[in-house]
């Protein structure tokens, strides 16, 4: 739905890049660049009418280990605007279908991150899957690629639909908080410093 309060959304419903929501693009310089102009290839970020969480579609990422990489990781991404950097409460809420990975993999890989702007350097906020378990990366300190915390967050069922909501107040100070729900159920909790030079969300595959 479109309203003042929500800044982005995606149903991927429509058939169209250009229709699949606000404040959302396919970020063609961040996928497996197969293609002689270094665009994605034409499997990695589709449209998906027959696993889909409601509606019509989902939004499908296919990422391999044999695919070429792009900033030197494998991709299949795509990205949200920028937002102004500062001191900002947001609510972020997603759902995700994992088809096929492997949960012995010890290569973590990211399914959603956020960036600071120019997405210079390590994401100040990130999911991760880890050996089969999800995993919130955040960086706890003011300064780029500082330190960072890994704090567990459940074992991931492959096949099954799973719901996330994030509730996250972008602070350089103490005030700051990240509040992560699973299917309903309250799973994480962190007060401190959470930085506040936050730019755009990653949704996709990143490893």
């Amino acid at each position: 739905p479109v309203s003042d309060k929500i800044i982005q959304y995606n149903s991927f419903d429509e058939v169209g890049e250009e229709n699949w929501g606000k404040g959302w693009y396919l970020h063609t310089q961040d996928c497996c660049r197969t293609q002689p102009g270094g665009e994605c290839c034409g499997r990695a970020v589709t449209q998906s009418t027959t696993i889909k969480r409601a509606g019509r579609a989902a939004i499908k990422f296919d990422l391999r280990y044999n695919d070429p990489t792009a900033s030197g990781k494998h991709r299949a991404e795509m990205q949200g605007y920028n937002e102004p950097p500062g001191k900002i409460e947001r609510w972020y809420g997603w759902s995700e279908y994992i088809e096929m990975w492997d949960l012995k993999d010890k290569e973590p890989g990211s399914t959603i991150q956020w960036h600071q702007p120019a997405s210079a350097g390590s994401p100040p906020l990130s999911y991760y899957i880890d050996e089969g378990r999800y995993q919130c990366t955040h960086n706890v300190s003011n300064v780029k690629d500082g330190y960072f915390r890994y704090d567990d967050l459940g074992p991931v069922t492959l096949k099954v639909w799973t719901d996330w909501v994030m509730h996250v107040k972008w602070s350089s100070s103490s005030d700051g908080l990240i509040e992560i729900w699973k299917n309903g159920t309250k799973v994480f909790t962190y007060t401190g410093i959470t930085q506040e030079l936050i730019a755009d969300g990653k949704d996709g595959n990143y490893i």
